[in-house]
């Protein structure tokens, strides 16, 4: 997102409480926080779920060969993977 587009997203909702709020700059930025932590939430969603179809790194399949958590022939998502050097290592702090 562009910076004027954040500019005038911020602008619609300090106009939008006129009536409503006193502290209308604060409520407004309260506002606007909210709805940005809530498109970065969005956007790591996106990122997990194309995880979760992707195969497992290099180095994790590596990790949890060298640990006996899988086999030669096995193939295991990213997610999956992760998953499973969680638990393996959850152990060793």
């Amino acid at each position: 997102m562009e910076k004027e587009q954040y500019i005038t997203e911020f602008v619609d909702i300090y106009g939008k409480l006129d009536k409503i709020a006193e502290n209308k700059t604060e409520v407004a930025l309260a506002i606007f926080q909210e709805i940005n932590k809530d498109r970065r939430v969005a956007v790591m969603n996106v990122a997990r779920a194309s995880q979760a179809t992707q195969p497992a790194t290099f180095k994790q399949v590596e990790f949890l060969k060298r640990h006996g958590y899988l086999k030669e022939s096995e193939n295991i998502s990213k997610s999956e993977a992760s998953a499973m050097i969680d638990e393996l290592t959850r152990g060793r702090k």
